[in-house]
């Protein structure tokens, strides 16, 4: 079966899995934010508060725009995890595609600490930075891992999900704090071998996809990748979560890319558990085949988790202590 037939089947049964809605019932759009190609408002159907995401008024008639956001459509219709954005209803506007999907409470972008030089007070940063201890940024961590485990080897049989844009603002909580994978624009589907299903041979797929600060050496440089290089971009989200710091802050995308050429990547804190080094050290080696699959990652994320959580109440009751004594 051809990628472009295997598309339209999909297509078809989005659309059977979602419900229509006439764009003329929602009458009080407010906006929450934008991204290259959509625009996205916050709405009410069936008094449950959703988002209604519709491409810019500049976009519309371009066709790798309205792909995108029917192939996001159909994706996200057909997907079912508690970590992946869920396709609620769909419709038309003037001929061109939006959907219904639920509304987050806040994105993760929005949630980590404010850069260095942000200009902002050093004490605003700090109170930010104690809000993002070791322990929750593993927490998210495998999380994440689960969203893109289930993407990669479960969501669609005969296929792998690659979502193509791993990085902070395509990541939000529910109200409830559970994290959601969202914004599957640039999202591909990787048609397996039936006679090789594990087969993860490099393909020539689109370079340069994505967002170039967390994007892997090989898409970076235009090389054939895999689902591998979406391991090496959840990385670069984790330091920066851990950390509390932006990836390569002052490189410019041509020293970027060669300097991912050569296996540069952020430094690792030498203070973290070495079973956390030796995690990232892992997911960011150059050869695509000696990276972990995020199925493998979950339990050893939640792991660390777990560890990190009983030293940082031993640290905390040590404290207290020394407060009792030395008041």
């Amino acid at each position: 079966m051809r990628r472009e037939e295997s598309d339209e089947q999909l297509a078809v049964a989005s659309e059977h899995a979602l419900r229509v809605v006439r764009y003329a019932q929602f009458t009080n759009l407010q906006y929450l934010g934008e991204g290259e190609f959509a625009t996205v408002h916050a709405e009410v159907l069936d008094g449950v508060p959703v988002a209604l995401k519709m491409l810019k008024q500049n976009k519309r008639d371009e066709v790798l725009a309205v792909k995108g956001l029917k192939r996001e459509i159909m994706l996200l219709s057909l997907m079912h995890h508690p970590n992946v954005m869920r396709a609620l209803a769909l419709g038309e506007e003037n001929g061109k595609p939006f959907m219904i999907v639920e509304k987050l409470g806040r994105t993760l972008v929005a949630e980590l600490p404010i850069d260095i030089d942000s200009g902002q007070p050093a004490w605003v940063r700090m109170r930010q930075c104690k809000k993002w201890p070791l322990s929750r940024a593993l927490d998210v961590a495998a999380q994440l891992a689960t969203a893109l485990a289930y993407c990669h080897d479960e969501a669609l049989a005969g296929y792998r999900v690659m979502h193509r844009d791993v990085k902070p603002p395509n990541i939000g909580f529910k109200p409830d704090g559970q994290l959601v994978l969202f914004d599957f624009g640039l999202a591909t589907l990787w048609a397996r071998d039936e006679a090789q299903p594990d087969d993860v041979t490099p393909r020539q797929l689109t370079g340069e996809t994505g967002s170039l600060r967390y994007m892997a050496p090989e898409v970076a440089n235009w090389q054939p990748y895999n689902h591998k290089a979406e391991v090496f971009s959840f990385a670069t989200v984790v330091w920066e979560m851990a950390t509390h710091r932006r990836p390569f802050e002052s490189f410019t995308p041509e020293i970027f890319r060669s300097a991912l050429g050569k296996g540069m990547t952020p430094p690792i804190p030498m203070r973290w558990d070495a079973r956390m080094r030796a995690l990232l050290a892992s997911c960011w080696h150059l050869s695509h085949d000696q990276r972990p699959e995020f199925r493998e990652l979950v339990p050893r994320l939640v792991e660390l988790r777990e560890k990190e959580l009983a030293n940082e109440a031993q640290r905390s009751n040590f404290q207290q202590w020394m407060r009792a004594v030395y008041p």
